[in-house]
Parts: C-alpha cells; structure tokens; sequence
C-alpha cells in the first residue's frame, strides 16, 4: 500500500501514516502493516461488508499503530 499525500501547510502529510514531506511521492506507506488493515482483511474474509464507520475505524486503528511503533523505535 503506498502512502495517500493530501495537501498539508507547506507541503503533504500521508492520510493513513501521517507521513510529512515537502512533495507527495510513492512509498510503502507504514501503515500497511498496521491493526486497521488486519482487522479490514480478516473482516472481508469472512464475509463482512466494509462500510463508512468500518473505514473510519481502519485509519484511527493504522494512525494509532504507526504512532506505538514510532515510539518504539526511539
């Protein structure tokens, strides 16, 4: 999954991994690995239909995620 740049202040900071960087490129976004989108595929494995709420959950848990993992790492 590459990283989702939006226009952020004086640059673009990824939607799912809140990356920041001057100009939007393509990378493996950090979030890729994260709780929301193993939840997201056990979820469509077994048969259930992803929906606004389910999205919104996905983000929260891969920001949550990236930022535990940051931490870590420091």
């Amino acid at each position: 999954m590459d990283c989702d740049f939006k226009p952020y202040e004086n640059g673009f900071r990824c939607v799912s991994c809140e990356t920041f960087k001057r100009q939007a490129t393509r990378r493996n976004c950090d979030a890729s690995n994260a709780m929301g989108e193993k939840i997201a595929s056990i979820s469509k494995a077994i048969g259930i239909k992803p929906c606004g709420g389910c999205q919104k959950r996905r983000e929260a848990l891969n920001r949550m995620s990236v930022r535990l993992r940051n931490k870590r790492k420091k």
